[in-house]
């Protein structure tokens, strides 16, 4: 629903754009200083451009002077061309602002996974400390147990040494 809407606001804003650039260039014509440093050269600059781009389209060589437009007409050109320009700049701005909040939203996800990778890669870590520490304590338990299976072994062992010993004992004693 966002979307269709935002694209209705865009095109009515591109639509009302025209007429407004169209009179704000109109009345840039009239202030002396915008037309004598901005419009007059961009417009003598587009006639320079356009006709050298013409003529080497047409096969003719590279001109070497290019004679001036009049004042009135360099004007003209100037406006359309800053005209055109606002247009193309209220036509771009949604896309750019898309681009923007597209390239925000990813490193904002890019963040978040990164995040949840780091708290992931803590919570097995402290896994793998506790499974160590287990692993120390069970290993002792384990050394624990075979010393005492060893004392009992070597108990045993000398207990039934003693047991023959009274045995072969008893036994010359029978005889």
């Amino acid at each position: 629903m966002a979307l269709p809407l935002v694209s209705i606001i865009w095109i009515a804003l591109k639509q009302l754009s025209k007429p407004m650039s169209r009179s704000l260039a109109r009345r840039s014509q009239h202030n002396k200083l915008l037309r004598s440093y901005c419009l007059l050269p961009l417009g003598q600059l587009y006639h320079k451009f356009e006709t050298r781009a013409r003529m080497l389209n047409q096969g003719f060589k590279w001109p070497k002077t290019i004679p001036p437009l009049n004042e009135e007409t360099a004007i003209q050109y100037s406006s359309e061309m800053v005209a055109e320009f606002l247009i193309f700049l209220v036509a771009i701005t949604p896309v750019l602002m898309t681009w923007y909040q597209s390239s925000t939203q990813t490193s904002q996800a890019k963040s978040s996974h990164k995040k949840t990778m780091e708290e992931s890669v803590e919570t097995l870590s402290n896994h793998i400390m506790d499974i160590t520490l287990e692993l120390d304590r069970q290993d002792a338990e384990l050394r624990s147990f075979s010393r005492r299976l060893g004392d009992l072994d070597t108990r045993i062992g000398k207990m039934e040494l003693n047991n023959n010993k009274k045995q072969t004992h008893s036994w010359y004693h029978f005889w």
